[in-house]
């Protein structure tokens, strides 16, 4: 099961990099879900600066969440 889950984040990860790496720059318009229109959608100004810095706090608040976690189950806490 966390091999699947490995693989799968690996994978959505190389999909990601491909897309940003094809894309013009980072003022480029990303899109909503599909068969909704970017405005019906209520993403008319996202573009893909917006959405990397997105992903990059996500990333770090879930990363705290698992910090967070390992730090109640082993009882010791990381010095920053």
């Amino acid at each position: 099961m966390l091999a699947e889950v490995i693989d799968e984040y690996a994978a959505r990860a190389e999909t990601t990099e491909h897309t940003v790496r094809a894309a013009p720059g980072l003022d480029a318009p990303c899109v909503g879900p599909p068969g909704l229109g970017r405005s019906e959608a209520g993403l008319s100004s996202i573009d893909l600066r917006w959405v990397l810095l997105h992903l990059i706090e996500e990333t770090a608040h879930h990363a705290g969440h698992a910090e967070s976690t390992r730090e109640m189950l082993d009882g010791h806490r990381s010095g920053w």
